[in-house]
């Protein structure tokens, strides 16, 4: 339904948060797809899992340029004035590849194909009690998804374990993923959770997921400028263009690094026993009974 009704906003691109709500609606089907593959048949699920995946992809790239466009204004500030006019033609240009993104994923969401498969889900959805028995579909709901939360709890903290000062940016990029994987799936599952055994948890893991997801943002967006200075001509313009993207590298890598040493104290604040030990004590009383 998030997916359905976001369309017309993203149509009408009047708000980027649409787009947000749609992105963030399509993870959460996948990422419950993925986890619950023993309640459905694969081969039932196997097609919406590929065609769900390749939604997201398409969104991938309006998604950045609407978080890095809003920052203008802060970037030309942070340049001396002979500067900005160059920063303003690249933000120019910016602009014009986003509308370009953006009629894409317009095209996409009216397509034939993207209305087939909504079409296809909602039936899916619709008659989900008359598919094929498996064995976990006969398992009562919070036994059967306990084990999987605790499963993508302990690689949260594995992989947030394994980030050391010298870790590549891939690392905390892996533990972005599975912190989102998490998430999402106490989401989508808190309703069968008694109480609000799952609130202290999400709260911190919102903390560590706003780090990470800043963190990824300044690397997206300075791979992408520096992709940009790498096509740039020779010429008098190109030197001026080049110090402009090279000072708002500068000033993005200032704030990534930032976001990296806030990981540390978020991270084991997260992953301490005080806020892990209520949820990780009553998963593990109802894992035994999982098949």
């Amino acid at each position: 339904e998030i997916l359905r009704y976001n369309e017309k906003g993203i149509s009408a691109d009047i708000d980027s948060e649409c787009l947000h709500e749609f992105r963030v609606a399509l993870r959460k089907t996948r990422v419950a797809l993925d986890e619950l593959q023993a309640v459905f048949h694969k081969n039932k699920i196997d097609s919406f899992l590929h065609k769900f995946d390749d939604l997201g992809a398409i969104t991938n790239r309006l998604r950045d340029y609407d978080v890095f466009l809003p920052q203008k204004d802060h970037l030309l500030k942070a340049l001396p004035p002979n500067m900005r006019p160059a920063l303003l033609s690249f933000f120019k240009a910016q602009r014009q590849r986003r509308r370009r993104q953006f009629l894409m994923l317009v095209s996409m969401i009216n397509s034939s194909a993207y209305l087939s498969l909504m079409a296809s889900w909602t039936k899916f959805l619709e008659h989900a009690e008359k598919h094929p028995a498996t064995e976990l579909s006969e398992t009562p709901i919070l036994q059967a998804v306990s084990g999987i939360i605790m499963k993508r709890l302990n690689k949260v903290i594995a992989k947030g374990a394994d980030v050391k000062v010298d870790s590549p940016d891939t690392a905390l990029h892996k533990v972005r993923i599975q912190c989102k994987k998490l998430r999402y799936l106490l989401d989508f599952f808190c309703p069968v959770f008694p109480g609000n055994i799952t609130a202290h948890i999400v709260r911190n893991l919102k903390k560590v997921q706003a780090v990470l997801g800043d963190f990824n943002d300044y690397s997206v967006q300075i791979r992408n400028i520096d992709r940009s200075l790498q096509k740039l001509a020779s010429g008098k313009s190109t030197v001026k263009n080049a110090a402009a993207l090279g000072a708002v590298i500068t000033k993005l890598s200032q704030e990534k690094s930032k976001k990296r040493n806030q990981f540390g104290k978020v991270f084991n604040k997260f992953s301490s026993r005080t806020t892990i030990a209520p949820l990780e004590s009553f998963l593990k009383k109802m894992k035994p009974k999982c098949n």
